[in-house]
């Protein structure tokens, strides 16, 4: 599996759909199930809202500007979402909600405050988390596993990347297409352009929901397919510069139909996170043969996901 994944990786566009992963297709379809529930349903969704500049919990229609992402001087309309997202949990049967606890923040670290706040579950939605949380815990799992063949395919030791996620800023989010009637602005997307900020990112999109699409070889958009019982994998930015670019950070969004009416849709995105005060830096196997510095400066990965997610939320 190394191989294929580095030829992924490398010769094609860092987008793969893997199949055999071992998530058991009923936790993959109460997710969705509650999730759809969660958004159409008529209870309200406000004991949930994130605040400004908050990574967890609802946010509303139109709240989020992915391609703001790219650029601190980037405007860009509002994406045609909704969202829910949830942070770090693990399995701990003696709290609150079943197999949910989080990792203490530290004080001293800001991206520790940010990544670790409390998850803001809607009170009227009780099967939405009972359904969300297990989700997590098998991306979560499912991840670490990604990440060691990674490590193999980088010619790595299987576990050289697991000091670095052991306490992983990982979220899990739920994006919520609404059905549109109307004609959307000039630019506008259902998610803008854009890349994602951590190590890699799992997502469940259902067959037939075309919009998923992202940047070939020849530099052209195309679609990327869902298939039966698969899900997408595709590489962030910090496996981008842990690898010296050899794995890109494909840029990717959602578009819509050429013409309205446009259908809803409804994806699931597990993004795998390093630890707050990881330090990305260009591995050993990837260093340049000639001596040169890598292309990369090494960066803090908290802070490197606070500012892009800062950078999404200002919109008008």
């Amino acid at each position: 599996m190394a191989a294929q994944l580095r030829h992924a990786c490398t010769e094609e566009l860092g987008f793969f759909s893997i199949v055999g992963h071992g998530i058991s297709p009923t936790i993959v379809s109460a997710a969705c199930t509650a999730s759809r529930n969660f958004f159409d349903g008529p209870l309200s969704r406000e004991d949930s809202l994130a605040e400004s500049h908050e990574p967890y919990g609802f946010m509303p229609f139109a709240s989020e500007a992915l391609a703001q992402s790219l650029s601190e001087e980037q405007t860009s309309p509002p994406d045609l979402k909704q969202t829910y997202s949830m942070g770090p949990v693990f399995e701990a049967p003696q709290h609150d909600w079943p197999g949910e606890a989080h990792f203490q923040p530290d004080p001293a670290h800001e991206a520790s405050l940010f990544a670790f706040q409390p998850n803001k579950w809607p009170a009227q939605h009780p099967a939405f988390v009972s359904a969300l949380v297990p989700y997590f815990v098998s991306m979560d799992d499912l991840a670490a596993r990604l990440l060691c063949c990674v490590a193999h395919s980088l010619e790595l030791r299987g576990n050289y990347f697991t000091k670095s996620i052991s306490r992983p800023m990982s979220a899990l989010r739920v994006n919520s297409y609404p059905a549109l009637q109307h004609a959307a602005l000039p630019g506008q997307k259902r998610a803008g352009a854009h890349t994602d900020y951590g190590c890699l990112t799992i997502l469940h999109q259902e067959e037939g929901e075309a919009g998923l699409e992202a940047v070939g070889l020849d530099g052209e958009w195309g679609g990327v397919p869902a298939h039966e019982g698969g899900l997408t994998v595709n590489i962030g930015d910090m496996l981008q510069v842990w690898t010296n670019g050899l794995y890109k950070s494909t840029m990717h969004r959602v578009s819509l139909p050429h013409a309205a009416p446009c259908p809803a849709r409804l994806s699931l995105a597990f993004f795998q996170q390093a630890n707050p005060d990881a330090r990305i830096e260009c591995v050993p196997t990837c260093l340049p043969a000639d001596g040169k510095p890598p292309l990369h400066e090494p960066m803090s990965a908290g802070e490197h996901i606070m500012r892009k997610f800062n950078a999404t939320q200002d919109v008008t």
